[in-house]
């Protein structure tokens, strides 16, 4: 006869074993297969996308653009450096706005109203 604390025992490990034998996770693989709908005009696009780089079929060409997609940083890189260019841009017009004011009021003593309504009409951002 089992004791009653080794038959705890005796319970919790075939429970573990229960568990590892029947209840193991999915071990994903490195080609698990992934699906998803596309709008039709996306279809379209991917189809063409398809023909013109020469791809077998639209799912090839889908599999190239989403690991594109997710290794490419170039992109990433160039949209943050597009963006801080557009805020550079945006702050040199401003600058060049107050400078154009200022001149049209000290140089060609301009009303500073009727130098800044002119700044805004040509030089605002």
């Amino acid at each position: 006869m089992i004791a009653p604390q080794q038959h705890v025992i005796v319970s919790i490990l075939h429970r573990q074993r229960h568990r590892l034998t029947y209840a193991r996770p999915r071990m994903q693989t490195p080609n698990d297969t992934i699906s998803f709908r596309l709008p039709a005009e996306f279809l379209k696009l991917l189809d063409e996308r398809a023909v013109n780089d020469g791809e077998k079929s639209v799912n090839t060409c889908a599999r190239k653009l989403v690991v594109r997609a997710l290794t490419d940083t170039e992109r990433t890189e160039l949209r943050e450096e597009v963006t801080k260019l557009q805020e550079d841009f945006t702050k040199m017009r401003g600058d060049l706005a107050t400078l154009g004011a200022y001149l049209l009021v000290k140089v060609a003593k301009e009303q500073p109203q009727e130098a800044e309504a002119w700044v805004r009409e040509h030089l605002a951002p």
